[in-house]
Parts: C-alpha cells; sequence; structure tokens
C-alpha cells in the first residue's frame, strides 16, 4: 500500500496543475508515506466502522462524549491526503488493455483483494447452516458497473454476492458483480447458467463437510440443488414455480 501509494502520487503531482495555497496536497512531502503510517490509515478506517460518525471531521471533534483517540493517531488532513492519494496498483504498468476480452474491472484493487480474501476462512471456522445474498456497498463514484437501485436504502453502490455463516454473519466469501461475466476469476461451468456458477464458485471451499446453504428464488435451481448434493451440500431456496425443470 505504502509503495503503491507513493508511486501514484508522484505520478499525481508530475502532471497536476497548480494547486490552491491551501491545498491539502501541498502537504506531501519528498519522503511520501510509510508502512507504518498505512498501518495506521487502515486501522482508523476500521474503528470508523465500529464508531460511526455522520461527517469524516466528526471522529476528530474533541466533544467529551463523542470523543474518539483519532487526533493521538494522526492529524486530519494527513488522513485525507493519504485516503486521496491511495492505490494498490501502479496505473502505468499494470493497467491491462481495455479491449482484452479478460480484461478486469477490479485491477486497481486486486492485488488487495488476493491478500484478504482467503484470510476469511483462515481467520474462522464457519458452523453449518449458511446462506448466500446479495449485498450493496454504498459508493457514488463513477464506474461502469456501478448500480442503481431506487427502491433500496442504498441506492448507489456495489453489488456483491457474499456467502455468510447463519448464525452470526460472518462473510466468509464474496464476488463484486462487474456487468456481464461478473468477475474475470468466475469461469462458466459446463451446462450452467452465470448465476449458477457464481453460486458453485461461492461454494467450492465448502465441499464435502456436510454444510446446509439457505438462499432466494434468484439462486434455486433445480439442477444446481443436484449439483451441490454430490457435493455433499444441503441446499434449501425459495423457488419460482415456472422456472425450467422445476
Amino acid at each position: 500500500m505504502a509503495t503503491e501509494t507513493n508511486k501514484y502520487a508522484t505520478q499525481f503531482l508530475e502532471k497536476a496543475t497548480p494547486f490552491s495555497p491551501h491545498s491539502r496536497f501541498r502537504k506531501w512531502g519528498e519522503a511520501g508515506t510509510r508502512s507504518e503510517e498505512m498501518q495506521a490509515f487502515v486501522a482508523l478506517q476500521i474503528l470508523m466502522g465500529l464508531t460511526q460518525k455522520n461527517e469524516i471531521e466528526d471522529y476528530w471533534e474533541q466533544y467529551h462524549w463523542t470523543y474518539a483517540p483519532f487526533t493521538e493517531v494522526m492529524r486530519r488532513n494527513q488522513f485525507e491526503l493519504l485516503s486521496s492519494l491511495l492505490h494498490f496498483a501502479d496505473n502505468r504498468e499494470q493497467r491491462p488493455p481495455q479491449d482484452d476480452p479478460q480484461f478486469d474491472h477490479l485491477w486497481k484493487i486486486r492485488p488487495l483483494l488476493n491478500i484478504v480474501e482467503p484470510l476469511y476462512l483462515d481467520a474462522y471456522t464457519p458452523k453449518q447452516k449458511i446462506f448466500i445474498d446479495e449485498s450493496i456497498c454504498k459508493f457514488k463514484g463513477r464506474l461502469s458497473f456501478r448500480q442503481f437501485l431506487p427502491n433500496k436504502p442504498i441506492r448507489f453502490g456495489l453489488k456483491q454476492f457474499v456467502v455468510y455463516e447463519s448464525q452470526t454473519g460472518y462473510a466468509m466469501k464474496f464476488l463484486i458483480y462487474c456487468g456481464k461475466g461478473t468477475d474475470r476469476t468466475v469461469h462458466l461451468e459446463d451446462g450452467f447458467t452465470m448465476t449458477e456458477t457464481v453460486c458453485l464458485d461461492l461454494l467450492k471451499e465448502f465441499r464435502n463437510y456436510g454444510h446446509h446453504v439457505f438462499m432466494d428464488k434468484y439462486y434455486s435451481f433445480p439442477k444446481l440443488f443436484k449439483k451441490l448434493e454430490k457435493d455433499q451440500i444441503g441446499a434449501c431456496g425459495t423457488v419460482k414455480p415456472e422456472r425450467q425443470n422445476m
């Protein structure tokens, strides 16, 4: 994180137009950031999820009833500066060709995903009952695969397919929806639709352990349930009566 953030900062500052006298980018030093500072930055991000406030600046307020030790870790201007320049991949060297059939829409965060995804299952062994559902991560930036769901509490965001443990709600594996094809790491299995393939991909680490998976009618396919039965995964879900082979 420190290496790629420093690299992007150099690229950004080289081509940037003159900043205003009070711009936060004027505070970026030649030494850049360090791994210790990035660790502190990540720790504050986690703490924000545990101590939710309305605005970023609220985390640095000094009011004693809602005080959190953010000021003891990092100044707000430095936190916002790191947020603006944060990168996980090299824009110049690692950007894949846009016309590549296997173009990875998540290439900018792929190095991070490759690190964190295996950790969810390594850190926790789920109980027997699990379920698959969709989740929306709030996001209002510019992305070709950003979703707009007018009838949902979160109207703009990234859709994810997630496997949870039923008892605790612990998220164990996820796939981010990137439009047609969903994810370059998911390859259609013979005779299965993309929806069925996504479900099989999410559950491949649970084969032959005797788990029971629950799902809604979006995923309930007779062929999928028979395949899961062969993998020793029990399946239960609501159904569409008019679905083929039902």
